[in-house]
This record gives C-alpha cells, structure tokens and sequence, in this order.
C-alpha cells in the first residue's frame, strides 16, 4: 500500500509531531505562556509555575513585559541565540511569562512586587513564590542585546544550585 500526499497525511503528521514535542513536558509546563499574553490569569499561572518548582527543586524566574516592548523581543533573541544560556534557564527555572500592558497591567498581581521602572523585568522567586531578588535588566545589556557573560553570572547566582 502506498500513502499519498495530501491533507489527511499531513494531518496525521501533525498530530504524531505534536505528540512527540510534547512528550517531555507535563500539561502544567504546557499551560504556561511561551509569550507575553494579556489574557492570561498571572496568579492562575504563578501557582502552576510554584507547583512546578517545587515538584523539579527549581526556582521561578518571572520575566514580566509584553508584545510592544523591543527588549523584550531582543531578549528572547538572545536566550534563543544562546541555547547554552537557554538551557541553564530551562534547567534551573521555571520560566514564567508575565503580561504588562495597556490591555492588562496586572496591577494587582504586580503590586506584590517592587516597582518596575522599565521592561522586561525580573523577578527570581524560590520554590514557594517567595521574592527572592528583583532585576532591572538594562544592568545586562549590551548594545542592541543582552552581554552573555553578565547574564550567565547573574542567572548562576540566583539558581540556587551553585
């Protein structure tokens, strides 16, 4: 038998390519935003990212800005061109996404933590959600990014384990 081309073998390879990228994650990691995305329920996902610290002994690194903020399009450029740096993030933190913008602020959520002067912002928090460190992230750039060296010592220094 001979499978041919069309619309329901690219359905299936779909679905078997999302099942297999998804294989390594739990539905709690899933349901957390890859984005900054105003529609979410920040306190819903802080509590998925805890659950998620406690249960893999990470910390939460809560990046708070949103989808008209450049730096926060330069930083996710940066971990993604550092897939060294990337990685540490992914093995140390939760990484949790948080939504400020004029279509949610999240004012009540953000009140819980020092004020943020520019964005993104960082907020290291422990396997309880306890604020353990909040970040200005200017201190880490370097010229149109972000200087890898100062970010692995600050990442380094937060996580914990080292």
């Amino acid at each position: 038998m001979t499978i041919k081309p069309g619309p329901a073998l690219l359905i299936v390879t779909l679905v078997i390519g999302t099942l297999i990228l998804g294989a390594g994650c739990s539905k709690e990691d899933r349901a957390l935003p890859k984005w900054y995305d105003p529609l979410r329920d920040a306190e819903s996902d802080l509590q998925i990212a805890v659950k998620l610290a406690q249960q893999a002994e990470k910390r939460v690194l809560m990046v708070v800005g949103g989808d008209w903020c450049k730096w926060c399009h330069f930083l996710r450029d940066f971990w993604n061109l550092h897939s060294d740096i990337n990685g540490y993030v992914h093995d140390h933190y939760v990484l949790l996404k948080v939504n400020f913008s004029p279509d949610n602020k999240n004012e009540v959520f953000l009140s819980k933590y020092p004020e943020i002067r520019s964005y993104p912002h960082i907020n290291i928090l422990d396997a309880n959600g306890a604020l353990l460190h909040s970040q200005d992230t200017a201190v880490l750039e370097s010229g149109q990014s972000y200087d890898p060296v100062i970010m692995k010592e600050f990442l380094r220094k937060w996580s914990g384990r080292e």
